[in-house]
């Protein structure tokens, strides 16, 4: 990337939006690259063989240059049921070691009896075994730096779940300057009411300026994935279901959508989706009676892993083409071989990789394979229990792959030329070419594919370049309207595309961030019977041929 000032606007192709044409390429979801060791275990010595981790946030702290993290450990009443829980705390300079201060917070009964406060909890008794859900919230007073959304013991009698309760959970707001000590004021709580059991994440949009839940809501089965927004965190709208599971492109075994972490990702929202495979007829089924070892799919039910989802504009969410999961399941024996469920906030960015922090178990939701283990491990929980780390390097999230036999992308319109193009790609082994075109896809003079020079490195931010040393803008030439971008590739993965244009005043990023602004108020009610904020009634314009960068 150029160190003179710049405005750079980068494309990914996880939608058609800036895709026209595609000729001999395919559209590939793929898989983080998993880091081979847990990153929490529990290995603590005020840890006892009935514990076991149950859940995590994790932020990176702009102001404290470090990461955080929230998590839960579960000691079970009964193996297959209800647990009482308790809230800990660790912290890491680089999301892969992590330290677990002594708080000095909470009495906790350790594996020899004895009684202390020498470990890292900060909350004990008041959630139950389900989720709690962690932000920090940048534009409020430092005395509510912290938000939290959780439920709470209240809702339970006596650790055992009713099942009228455990599908009928009030999810309770808390606040806290230090992300230890946490104030739940009586007075607005519970803040949403009626919502299912299981795991919830809480997501604020930049964008929008508004605060999301995504949670299960009743009937309990099949699980799929509802929305609800507030600006307040008090006042919350129901937004309907988003996720639901069971279409013409998944197996008879998938309908279930048990969670969904979301991120804002370079103009998408990401949602990394817990997708839960089972007996084709009925969970319950499968839950609780094994199958034989010659059953098809037997070693996939109580399977979860994380496939992919996406909005453009945080209320239409779509599910990616190919299923393929991002994080998937380990092999027979692995730590991560039966479930994983992903962070109940936002997985943290740090220049540019998206770090997936995910719960992980040995077992799938199957009672009996659960107690496959816990026989196996003497019923010390400790053992199968664990959070590992996924990282996903900048962009790869889709890709338009081509094999030996050459292939064609055709993207854009871009109405402004750029000056320089970049992109993040894998041409070790092959090569990708490419030329800018006009509206007719006729190449700009300097700019065809006789002039490219190939690239064929592995990498991000890899310069495209023709010979002469010809830069887009440069070119004369009425292109009013927008020019396009033609890739020819032959063994190469292409990620994203970067367009950058000098901007030594910043003039060009207050322009295109005014517009951007102006796109998400777009289409708003102008009706005195409804608020300006809401979107219209009905589908917006297609916005293909909306002003762009």
């Amino acid at each position: 990337m150029p160190d003179i000032p710049s405005y750079n606007k980068k494309y990914l192709f996880i939608d058609d939006a800036w895709v026209v044409k595609a000729q001999g390429v395919r559209r590939t979801t793929n898989a983080a690259v998993k880091h081979p060791e847990p990153v929490i275990e529990m290995d603590r010595p005020w840890d006892k063989p009935g514990d076991e981790l149950s859940g995590a946030n994790v932020i990176y702290d702009d102001d404290e240059g470090c990461f955080k993290m929230w998590y839960g450990v579960s000691t079970r009443v009964v193996d297959w049921g209800a647990a009482t829980r308790k809230e800990a705390y660790a912290t890491s300079a680089d999301g892969l070691h992590w330290e677990r201060p002594i708080l000095n917070l909470v009495d906790h009964k350790g594996p020899g009896g004895s009684v202390s406060k020498a470990n890292n909890y900060y909350l004990d008794g008041e959630m139950e075994e389900f989720t709690s859900a962690v932000l920090i919230d940048p534009h409020d007073a430092p005395l509510r730096r912290f938000k939290m959304i959780c439920v709470c013991n209240s809702t339970y009698d006596s650790g055992k779940v009713t099942d009228w309760v455990r599908h009928h959970v009030p999810l309770n707001l808390a606040t806290s300057e230090d992300g230890l000590h946490w104030d739940r004021p009586a007075f607005v709580n519970p803040v949403v009411r009626g919502v299912s059991d299981g795991p919830f994440s809480f997501f604020y949009d930049r964008d929008r300026h508004v605060f999301q839940l995504f949670t299960r809501r009743v009937p309990n089965l099949p699980r799929d994935i509802s929305l609800y927004e507030s600006r307040d965190l008090v006042n919350w709208e129901d937004c309907g279901r988003i996720f639901v599971a069971g279409d013409e492109l998944d197996p008879p075994t998938l309908y279930n959508i048990h969670q969904a972490a979301v991120l804002q990702y370079e103009g998408y929202r990401l949602a990394l989706l817990n997708t839960m495979h089972h007996h084709p007829l009925s969970e319950e089924l499968g839950v609780f009676q094994a199958p034989p070892d010659d059953y098809p799919g037997a070693d996939r039910i109580g399977m979860i892993d994380l496939q992919l989802g996406y909005s453009t504009d945080g209320r239409t969410w779509h599910r990616a083409h190919d299923r393929a999961p991002v994080v998937p399941v380990g092999p027979p024996g692995a730590l991560d071989a039966g479930m994983m469920f992903p962070t109940h906030n936002p997985p943290a960015v740090r220049d540019g990789d998206t770090y997936i922090y995910v719960s992980c178990f040995p077992y799938g939701h199957t009672a009996w394979a659960q107690e496959r283990v816990f026989k196996t491990n003497r019923r010390d929980l400790r053992k199968s229990s664990h959070l590992m780390l996924a990282i996903m390097p900048e962009d790869h999230w889709v890709s338009f792959d081509a094999g030996a036999e050459a292939g064609m992308l055709l993207a854009g319109p871009w109405r402004q030329r750029p000056h320089r193009l970049y992109v993040n790609a894998d041409a070790a082994g092959g090569s990708i070419e490419v030329e800018i075109v006009d509206a007719y896809e006729r190449p700009l003079p300097g700019l065809g594919r006789s002039d490219a020079i190939a690239i064929t490195a592995d990498g991000k931010g890899q310069e495209v370049r023709w010979k002469g040393d010809v830069h887009p803008d440069e070119v004369e030439g009425d292109y009013r309207g927008g020019v396009m971008a033609r890739f020819h590739m032959k063994n190469a993965k292409l990620y994203s595309c970067t367009l950058s244009n000098p901007d030594p005043d910043g003039g060009l990023r207050r322009y295109w961030g005014n517009l951007d602004w102006n796109r998400n108020l777009f289409h708003r009610r102008d009706q005195w019977d409804g608020a300006s904020h809401m979107l219209a009634p009905g589908l917006p314009p297609v916005t293909r041929g909306m002003p762009n960068y």
